[in-house]
């Protein structure tokens, strides 16, 4: 079964997916931001906080909350059926395979608990514009990649509490015109897509 704007959903474009842990399915898409019951498709809209822009990026934590960044880079919070806007510094999240939530900004990295950023970690550097990829290994090694201005810069590591620039992962993703880290596998090992 496939749905499509005849089933309800704003636009047949989609952009972004989560599962939230009371079962919904939350959809976003190029005209706004759906909620998903398995019949039927709810808008959600400025009437309950949102910008009404098309969505970028959706993230469902473990506690149950839902985080929503639409294409104008406004970011929300869906606390108690409302979406309320998140003013924290946190530009980016990402689920760690350690079973924790990361959130991100130009200056440090934390763990997230009820979106509240715990123990940050500085960066090396302040990178003024990042548009980079961050992923957390099982054994919870931070692994950063770093691109400016579309183009990939660097790749840092994070390690018993110690920053470390991996100059052979930068080396091969500059080889490249393009970079994106994907995770870690089985193994320990760290996958990049170069092209």
């Amino acid at each position: 079964k496939s749905w499509t704007t005849l089933d309800g959903l704003p636009s047949n474009e989609i952009t972004a997916l989560a599962q939230t842990t009371d079962g919904y399915l939350w959809v976003g898409t190029s005209a706004g931001l759906v909620r998903f019951d398995g019949a039927r498709f709810k808008l959600f809209g400025r009437e309950h906080g949102l910008s009404g822009m098309p969505i970028a990026e959706l993230q469902a934590l473990p506690e149950g909350v839902l985080w929503v960044k639409d294409k104008r880079m406004d970011r929300y919070w869906l606390r108690n059926g409302r979406f309320v806007q998140d003013t924290s510094p946190w530009r980016f999240i990402v689920a760690g395979e350690d079973g924790n939530t990361y959130g991100y900004s130009n200056r440090e990295v934390a763990i997230l608990k009820d979106g509240v950023g715990v123990n940050p970690i500085p960066f090396p550097v302040q990178w003024n514009s990042i548009a980079g990829s961050l992923q957390v290994t099982k054994k919870g090694e931070i692994w950063m990649l770093v691109k400016h201005q579309g183009e990939t810069v660097e790749v840092w590591f994070y390690s018993d509490g110690k920053w470390r620039k991996r100059e052979e992962c930068t080396r091969m993703l500059q080889q490249g015109s393009s970079g994106y880290l994907l995770g870690s596998d089985r193994g320990g090992g760290t996958w990049f897509i170069v092209h």
